[in-house]
């Protein structure tokens, strides 16, 4: 990193926003933070900040609770205090100079009278004859009938905003290209330090949510608008990754969703009293009604638990308020600071004759805010501020509209932007149920200047294409001009292995701006050592308009296939996204590989936003390449060489998501980078040729069920499970069996055996399962110094059972010799597992493989196996 001051250079999204700045070094010892209440988290203003060997020198925090204090004569202990909290002490470290983000936490004195004063040592918590534990027993048991839940019927509006800041905007520098005397304009205050922020986006969305009698619970997405530096490259994926990052939180759920992780709720059912500790602190009045004050916090400071402050209403034990805080200890990545306040009140439910039956506590206002930083040692990072405002409740069989059309059911919920956000706002004025707060003012007008400017907009183009992969076509500046073809993937341009050699590849895919109904994409690609031309053409019509890309949610797509190209039997990966420049490693001496040629035409229809179908006919032809053979035993005995097999198959596969959150992009739901992975998936897949319709050469049945899911498992981290099972028939060549899913690369990539070589085993009945889990941190957050570190365990096991039919077993009639190192599976098991460690350095990955059975035959029985992965 250069010495002079450098331009910054920032990400809009929090993911890939690694924040590099300068920390500049001084001759003097410095300190700057922020001084803390140790269970509420919130600032504690104008607490005393002063050296303990020079207590001449010092300052005092401001309203937010931050201080900056330095030292010429090199002072390395502050002592910080406050009226009402505790003493303490914070010492920088030996050979620091200096810490730019300390965080002091004071505790309350009343809260250390029993262990200070009244006691000779410190008195043990005790859940026995304890008021506080009895108090929140009881309001965990009256929660299900106070909860809107237990409502016959009830509609609701939410008004959602969401705000990501830069935060340590500092002085004499700017954002991008802009000088910080133009960017100052638009700065506003943190809300966990004394440092300027600049805001980057802001979303917006209405949401109408009701419940008839006997029906579950529907959600329409009214509106949408997009205001930021990513607004040209979001493309419906990045918003629905957001929104599970920062799901809705019920405080009444066992567990809570944050950042893609689960906290134990203060009110679980289940957890509560033997996770958290609970004090009575105070009597309160809020908004007229007596409520107990309670501070709680978890028995493990490292446990991912919240400390905080809640407040029970004392007529019916139920929540009135609550605030939530994660400890500065808790094994949570990118979090700085978090804190969560939601606030409840009473609204009746009405009966079908108008009476007021009873009163339920419905939530009123959440605020989410959090500061998120790439490491400790990088000032910058990214500040959230998040609010929902529940508005028209409507509770009982007399409120709500009993018309089912009162919801309607919305398919473009996760990516449904208005045509022109900036166009909308009179709408916004007047749907908001109070007025922006001056950072999303400001952020509206930087935005309004970023649009004006030429360079800005070719620094998105250029961020758009490191992103995505894609270059849109054609190249303007101008906003009227629609980009109608997107040029790629590009990282699949150049790959190569020893039959193709260098293979140079260029695709793309048509855009809604050019048809809203019709599709086109596809690639030619070349091999410089087999000398052939490689090609996909698959092109779409849609009978529904689609705003960007064809696999947007729902389907109704009719598509027909053209390809011919190279591929490894049992690969699994997308034809649109193989040949990846990084699964060249450890895949390029594979000589055992296929030319297809295939020709498909296929149905593609969503049901519902639960049920999905597909159903294709497809002809095939399959040419061996490499050291593959294929070799047919004749009737007479013999072995005839075989050039190419050709099929023509029907299929029909049926999908079935509860729950599903629909995910639109390029690649659809099937793409790592789809965070919304709580619903399981079943689907149930039947395929079956004919021999001589359309010269197929043979004729097969074959069944598969697939199932996928993951479970959280509160405390005790998160399991990925998947199962495979189905069966052949019929009799069918050796390529038509089950040739199971294999890694060969040293890149790690799920739902695949990582020590199986390919081709081989064989069968034609089968049950595959993988199973992970991860324990977040359960272990080696209890262990001395290691928890520092913030790793979490990873234990797997992967296994199959195979077997193979009289039919098809190796040497009968009209079916193909088995390749040389194929082992067909005759009842038996294969067997791998894992151990590993993930969050390495936040980013990584790493487990190490070992293979349990069938040893005799393994070339590696152990491996190594990584893979970049962003860990919360």
């Amino acid at each position: 990193m250069p010495s002079q001051s450098p331009q910054q250079f920032r990400l809009p999204f929090f993911l890939f926003l690694l924040l590099w700045g300068m920390l500049p070094l001084t001759a003097q010892t410095r300190f700057s933070g922020v001084v803390l209440d140790s269970v509420t988290l919130e600032p504690i203003p104008y607490a005393s900040v002063y050296f303990a060997d020079n207590r001449g020198t010092g300052t005092v925090t401001s309203a937010a609770g931050s201080f900056d204090l330095s030292s010429p004569q090199n002072d390395r202990t502050i002592i910080i205090s406050s009226t009402g909290y505790r003493q303490q002490q914070f010492t920088l470290r030996q050979g620091e100079k200096r810490n730019m983000r300390c965080r002091i936490l004071l505790a309350q004195e009343d809260m250390q009278l029993h262990s200070v004063v009244v006691h000779a040592k410190r008195r043990r918590y005790s859940k026995k004859n304890n008021p506080a534990v009895d108090l929140i027993r009881r309001a965990i048991a009256a929660k299900d009938s106070n909860r809107i839940e237990s409502a016959p019927a009830y509609s609701y509006r939410t008004y959602e905003r969401m705000l990501l800041s830069d935060d340590d905007f500092r002085s004499g520098e700017g954002f991008l290209y802009l000088k910080h005397d133009k960017c100052l304009q638009w700065a506003d205050s943190s809300r966990f330090t004394d440092r300027c922020i600049l805001p980057l986006s802001m979303r917006e969305k209405l949401i109408q949510t009701e419940r008839l009698p006997h029906k579950s619970e529907r959600s329409v997405v009214l509106a949408r608008r997009l205001d930021g530096v990513e607004e040209s490259f979001d493309e419906g994926p990045m918003t629905t990754n957001l929104e599970e990052i920062f799901r809705p939180i019920n405080i009444y759920d066992n567990d809570i969703p944050i950042m893609l992780s689960r906290f134990p709720s203060p009110m679980s059912s289940n957890f509560a009293t033997g996770f958290y500790k609970y004090f009575i602190s105070d009597t309160v009045m809020i908004g007229g009604e007596s409520c107990i004050e309670m501070a709680f916090s978890p028995f493990n400071p490292q446990s991912a638990g919240f400390t905080g402050r809640l407040w029970i209403a004392r007529d019916d034990y139920a929540l009135r308020r609550i605030v939530l805080n994660l400890p500065i200890s808790s094994n949570v990545n990118w979090v700085t600071h978090l804190r969560i306040a939601q606030d409840f009140e009473r609204e009746p439910c009405v009966d079908v004759s108008g009476a007021i039956t009873r009163y339920y506590r419905v939530l009123r206002r959440q605020d989410f805010q959090a500061l998120l930083s790439a490491a400790s040692f990088i000032p910058q990072g990214v500040e959230v501020d998040q609010t929902r405002i529940f508005t028209d409740y409507r509770i009982g069989e007399g409120s709500v509209d009993k018309n089912p059309a009162s919801v309607t059911y919305l398919a473009t919920d996760s990516a449904g932007w208005s045509s022109s956000p900036r166009e909308t706002e009179g709408y916004w004025n007047v749907m908001r149920p109070e007025p922006l707060p001056p950072t999303g003012q400001k952020l509206l007008a930087f935005m309004q200047y970023l649009r004006r400017d030429r360079t800005y907009k070719a620094a998105t183009t250029v961020a758009k294409t490191l992103l995505t992969g894609y270059l849109s076509l054609p190249l303007s500046s101008r906003d009227s001009v629609r980009r109608v073809f997107d040029l790629g993937p590009i990282h699949n341009t150049l790959s190569g292995n020893k039959i193709e050699g260098l293979r140079l590849r260029l695709g793309g895919m048509t855009l809604a701006s050019l048809s809203p109904h019709f599709f086109a994409q596809g690639y030619v690609a070349y091999g410089f050592r087999d000398e052939r031309w490689k090609w996909r053409g698959k092109f779409t019509y849609s009978s529904m308009a689609k705003q960007l890309y064809a696999d947007e949610f729902p389907h109704r797509n009719l598509s027909f296939i053209a390809s011919y190209d190279l591929y490894t039997p049992g690969q699994v990966i997308s034809p649109m996204y193989k040949d990846n420049v990084l699964t060249m490693l450890g895949t390029m001496s594979n000589m055992r590989r296929v030319y297809v040629e295939e020709y498909r035409l296929e149905y593609d229809r969503d049901w519902g936003r639960d049920f999905g179908t597909v159903v294709w006919a497809s002809r095939q032809r399959n040419e061996p390449a490499g050291t593959l053979r294929y070799e047919q035993i004749m009737a007479d005995g013999t072995v005839q060489p075989i050039h190419s097999y050709r099929t023509t198959e029907l299929g029909v596969s049926l999908r079935y998501e509860p729950g599903r959150i629909p995910y639109n992009g390029r690649k659809g739901p099937n793409t790592a980078f789809n965070l919304v992975r709580r619903s399981p998936v079943f689907e149930l897949e039947h395929r079956m040729a004919f021999k001589d319709l359309l010269g197929g050469d043979f004729g097969y049945q074959r069944t598969e069920f697939r199932y996928k899911h993951q479970f959280w498992l509160s405390l005790f981290g998160m399991m990925d499970a998947t199962l495979r099972a189905g069966k052949v028939w019929t009799q069918a060549p050796y390529p038509l069996l089950e040739l199971p899913p294999v890694n060969e690369s040293y890149i790690l990539q799920k739902g695949t055996f990582q020590l199986m070589k390919p081709m081989e085993f064989i069968s034609d009945r089968y049950a595959q399962f993988h199973l992970t889990y991860h324990a977040e941190g359960l272990l080696l957050n209890r262990l001395p110094l290691i928890k520092r570190l913030a790793w979490r365990e990873i234990f797997s096991i992967h296994g199959m059972w195979g077997d193979l039919s009289k039919c098809n077993a190796s040497g009968t009639v009209g079916s193909f010799l088995f390749p040389e190192e194929t082992i067909p599976m005759d009842n038996i098991w294969y067997l791998e597992g894992s151990v590993g460690l993930e969050n390495i350095f936040r980013i990584l990955r790493v487990e190490y493989f070992r293979r349990f059975t069938q040893l005799s035959t393994a070339p590696d029985k152990w491996g190594i196996r990584a893979r970049l992965q962003l860990s919360f």
